[in-house]
């Protein structure tokens, strides 16, 4: 079985590491990435990896935009009927033109978003709760036989429809981003108020159903931001999410600020 790996960021790079190294018999794995010194860095290191992808049984792919995805799909070599695996965040709004390049190409496509914690590694990539969703009953069965046979545990890879599985995933990243904005939104008030936050945190969290974040300077990152945004334009009320958008915008200015302000 020929499978490959298309997109060596992160979450595509430690994708890759892992099926390497659990090294199933019968597997042979390589990485595909368009940039020169991300492949040379990954040579360095021992691993199989390419610009373009061979003729694969499997591909994995892991870019960052559902745009970027498309311009995969497009370039994929489809001779063997390949499994094709989304683990990119997925903009809801192209989950019908996902499902038509599957229609259109016979293909069996499945999502099984990313789930990856830097902080975190022995629980990361395979050895965590996965959820994955595919096109077709035959999709999701070839998806499922597929990933399980890297997963600590199969009972760690929760099937759902294509649908709910990518769009798990955005509203995820979205959740956590409101939780932050949240946090700085009490901080705010506190400050404005004369209020100790990290005291009204603590009091706060000693109720068993309430876990208060950190409130530091924004909501930083590539993911959470992105998403967020995804969901604000996919949801027909958008004013809740664009709320939260506007008021982390806010808070990350004024901490800016603050720290300019400092001697």
């Amino acid at each position: 079985m020929q499978v490959s790996i298309i997109g060596l960021g992160q979450v595509g790079g430690e994708t890759f590491k892992a099926i390497e190294l659990a090294r199933v018999p019968g597997v042979t794995c390589v990485g595909i990435d368009i940039d020169g010194f991300t492949r040379k860095a990954y040579r360095e290191e021992g691993y199989a990896v390419t610009e373009k992808a061979p003729a694969s049984d499997v591909y994995i792919v892991a870019v960052y935009t559902t745009q970027q995805v498309f311009d995969v799909l497009r370039a994929l070599d489809l001779a063997r009927k390949p499994l094709v695996s989304l683990e990119s965040t997925l903009d809801p709004q192209e989950f019908p033109a996902l499902r038509a390049w599957a229609k259109d190409t016979s293909t069996d496509l499945v999502t099984c978003p990313h789930r990856f914690n830097p902080n975190d590694p022995p629980h990361h990539v395979f050895n965590l709760d996965r959820i994955i969703g595919g096109v077709t009953g035959q999709a999701l069965e070839r998806g499922t036989e597929f990933y399980a046979k890297y997963m600590a545990h199969k009972s760690l890879l929760h099937p759902y429809s294509f649908e709910v599985a990518a769009l798990a995933k955005v509203a995820e990243n979205a959740y956590r981003f409101m939780e932050i904005a949240l946090a700085q939104e009490l901080k705010r008030m506190s400050d404005s108020a004369g209020i100790d936050f990290t005291e009204l945190r603590d009091a706060m969290n000693t109720k068993w159903n309430v876990k208060v974040l950190e409130a530091r300077n924004g909501v930083g990152g590539k993911c959470l931001p992105k998403d967020m945004t995804l969901l604000a334009e996919f949801a027909k009320n958008k004013s809740l999410f664009e709320l939260f958008l506007f008021l982390n915008e806010m808070y990350t200015a004024e901490q800016k600020e603050a720290s300019v302000a400092k001697p």
